[in-house]
């Protein structure tokens, strides 16, 4: 209890509280402040990780991308509170549906899942339990709750890059959308 002692006490303190403040800092900068899960900076930090991975070996992952569907309309209609609670519900149902893998908030109305060690037939699977638990949902809503989405598959023969997997899923989730408006 000398003075160097106090003193070492008072610079260890110090650090754990730089270390909690930096957390909650981290925290800010990569979440969505809606939703609880990864954002779109953080989406782009894993992305540049990925693309580096491809380029120093071969990995396997699949991107799936979704968009909710009359979010607009439902914001216009109703109040951007029911938009809200749509993106926080869908955003939980995703998540739910994924939990093996991280989640990401892109945009006001989409998002991102980056699978890895998921067999296609799996993820497949994963997105038709996501339309059901939707269709589920949207019963208990006075409007149509869905979320269209798409999946591809990372394949070297075939991407460049992550773009081009990613558009791959961006060209998956419009036909979906397109589908469900017929």
């Amino acid at each position: 209890k000398d003075e160097v002692g106090m003193l070492a006490d008072s610079f260890q303190q110090t650090v754990s509280h730089l270390q909690k403040y930096i957390n909650y800092i981290n925290g800010l900068a990569y979440r969505d402040a809606l939703t609880g899960v990864k954002n779109k900076t953080a989406y782009q930090e894993t992305i540049a990780n990925l693309e580096e991975r491809t380029r120093t070996g071969r990995p396997e992952f699949a991107m799936i991308v979704f968009d909710i569907n009359n979010l607009k309309i439902i914001n216009d209609t109703l109040g951007h509170d029911f938009g809200d609670i749509l993106i926080i519900d869908s955003c939980k149902l995703i998540c739910k549906v994924f939990k093996r893998s991280p989640v990401y908030r892109i945009g006001g109305d989409e998002f991102a899942v980056i699978l890895t060690d998921v067999w296609p037939d799996e993820a497949r699977e994963g997105l038709k339990v996501l339309a059901v638990g939707m269709e589920e949902y949207s019963r208990g809503c006075s409007f149509d709750a869905s979320v269209a989405a798409g999946i591809a598959f990372y394949d070297p023969g075939m991407d460049a890059g992550l773009d081009n997997t990613l558009s791959r899923a961006d060209a998956d989730m419009y036909s979906n959308k397109r589908e469900m408006k017929q």
